[in-house]
């Protein structure tokens, strides 16, 4: 994976016991563990939110984003968005909480060393709900194919996997 020497991070969020919500942080223990440090990407996994994130992303060009999401559409689908793009999660929005675009907007105002270039892949799932930390059958029969279009979006189409 390349990213044009800019200093970016690998952030994989859910939660490792929920299922389906444990793809961001799988997706993204995949990408290091085929790409380690060598390609300009630091790569970091939680479970957290909101300003949590913000504290993450701070003094990175770039920040890139895996976490679940469900929308309605076919399981394992890849939605690249943007926080514009974002109406909310339930890990990012609460009474208690602000939200990751109102979070990393009221950060800018604060201070100027949040990235603006900000990429969101969320990737369609079945089951947030169970106790496990297995993924979903579904999810699991295409994780290889989700972790290859993150590359692919990430490297545009120049995706070498033999690693």
């Amino acid at each position: 994976m390349m990213n044009e020497n800019k200093k970016t991070l690998m952030l994989g969020l859910g939660n490792p016991i929920l299922t389906d919500d444990a793809i961001g942080i799988k997706v993204v223990e995949e990408l290091e563990r085929r790409f380690g440090t060598d390609n300009g990407y630091d790569y970091c996994t939680g479970s957290f939110g909101g300003f949590h994130i913000v504290d993450e992303i701070r003094g990175y060009d770039r920040a890139v984003i895996v976490d679940s999401i469900i929308r309605g559409g076919e399981v394992g689908t890849v939605y690249k968005l943007t926080l514009h793009d974002l109406d909310g999660t339930v890990r990012l929005a609460s009474p208690h909480r602000v939200n990751l675009p109102g979070a990393i907007a009221l950060a800018k105002k604060i201070e100027d060393n949040i990235p603006d270039d900000i990429t969101i892949y969320a990737i369609e799932v079945d089951e947030l709900t169970v106790f496990s930390t297995r993924l979903s059958p579904k999810l699991q029969d295409c994780f290889p194919e989700i972790v290859n279009k993150i590359i692919d979006y990430e490297m545009g189409g120049n995706n070498d996997r033999s690693k």
